[in-house]
C-alpha cells in the first residue's frame, strides 16, 4: 500500500471517529495523525494489508499495537518478533495468533518481560513452559504460575525453586496457591510456611 493510500485511510478514519472537531485541523496535526495510526494498529477490524503497512511504522508504539493485533498477518508477526524495541516483541509474545516457532524463539529473548509473556501465552506448549520454569527472572516464573494450562509437574518445579529460596516472591507463592493444578502437598506447605504471603495478597484469606 502506498503512503498516499495510507494517508487516505487515516483521513477517512478521522472523519468517521471525530465528527465534532475540525477535520482539516486534526488531520494536519501530527499528534492527531499519530493517535489515528495507533488506533488503526490496535483495531482488529483493520485490514491485513493496512496492518502490514503499519508494522513498518517508525513509531515503536504503532508497531507494538500491530504486534498485539490478532488480525496481523503471520509474516508481519515474524518480522516484529525480531524488532529492536522490547515492547514490540513483548506484544508479539502475548498475541494469541503468534505461531509456535515464534514463541519458541521469543522464549529465549534477552528481555525477561518478553519471556514472561511467552510463559503467560495460553498457546505456549508444555515443553517451553518446562524450560521457562527454571528461568532466573522472577516475572517469568510468576507468569508460568498464572498460565492456566501449566501442568502439575511444571508447577512443582516452580514451587521447589521458591521453597528453596531465602526470600521467595510473594506474588509467585500466591499464584501457585491459586492454580487449579498445584498438587495438594504443595498447597499444604504454602499454607504452613508462607501463610503471611497469602494473607498479604488477600486480606480475606482465612488463616488455617
Amino acid at each position: 500500500m502506498s503512503n498516499n493510500r495510507l494517508d487516505q485511510v487515516i483521513f477517512k478514519t478521522h472523519y468517521t471517529i471525530s465528527k465534532d472537531k475540525s477535520l482539516v485541523e486534526q488531520f494536519i496535526n501530527p499528534n492527531s495523525e499519530f493517535r489515528t495510526k495507533r488506533f488503526l494498529a490496535r483495531d482488529t477490524s483493520t485490514s491485513k494489508s493496512l496492518l502490514t503497512e503499519l508494522s513498518k511504522s517508525i513509531s515503536a508504539i504503532v508497531r507494538s499495537n500491530v504486534g498485539h493485533n490478532t488480525n496481523t498477518p503471520l509474516e508481519s508477526l515474524r518480522i516484529l518478533a525480531t524488532d529492536e524495541d522490547n515492547h514490540v516483541r513483548f506484544n508479539v509474545a502475548n498475541n494469541a495468533t503468534t505461531p509456535l516457532d515464534i514463541l519458541r524463539k521469543l522464549s529465549e529473548d534477552k528481555t525477561g518481560s518478553v519471556r514472561a509473556n511467552v510463559a503467560l501465552n495460553p498457546n505456549t506448549p508444555l515443553d517451553i513452559l518446562q524450560k521457562l520454569a527454571k528461568d532466573l527472572c522472577w516475572s517469568v516464573r510468576r507468569d508460568i504460575a498464572w498460565n492456566p494450562n501449566t501442568s502439575s509437574k511444571i508447577l512443582v518445579v516452580v514451587f521447589d525453586r521458591e521453597n528453596q529460596l531465602e526470600g521467595p516472591e510473594a506474588c509467585i507463592i500466591r499464584a501457585l496457591y491459586e492454580h487449579k493444578n498445584l498438587p495438594l502437598f504443595a498447597k499444604r506447605v504454602i499454607e504452613t510456611k508462607f501463610e503471611d504471603m497469602l494473607f498479604l495478597f488477600n486480606p480475606k484469606y482465612t488463616r488455617k
